[in-house]
């Protein structure tokens, strides 16, 4: 009994330090809800496009006067420990896509460099 308690307390504190917080602020792609609505046709589209769409929390920015919204999405490896306060790519997974509002339809996709 007294192995199996141990076995489950190594368990549990592996957990604890080597899970990545959710950040507050960017919601889940997934979330569509979380988006503003103006948005939220958008979001289906990028996570319909990129694989695992689950494991991205979004940033959005508009640009050319709305024409297109880029989503800058954070894969969740960025906020690992040992990826925090990285440039570039923290994980290696992050990327940005492009949504046409006028063709809504993905027309951009790049790994962040």
């Amino acid at each position: 009994m007294r192995a199996l308690l141990t076995l489950a307390a190594i368990v549990i504190c592996s957990v604890a330090v080597f899970a990545a917080p959710a950040p507050k602020n960017l919601p889940r792609l997934t979330k569509t809800v979380a988006f503003p609505s103006a948005y939220r046709d958008a979001a289906r589209a990028v996570a319909r496009h990129i694989a695992s769409p689950s494991d991205y929390f979004a940033q959005v920015e508009p640009q050319n006067d709305g024409g297109e919204l880029v989503f800058h999405l954070w894969h969740k490896t960025a906020f690992l420990p040992q990826n925090r306060g990285g440039v570039g790519n923290p994980g290696g997974k992050c990327l940005d896509v492009v949504y046409d509002t006028k063709k809504h339809k993905v027309v951009h996709d790049w790994a962040w460099q």
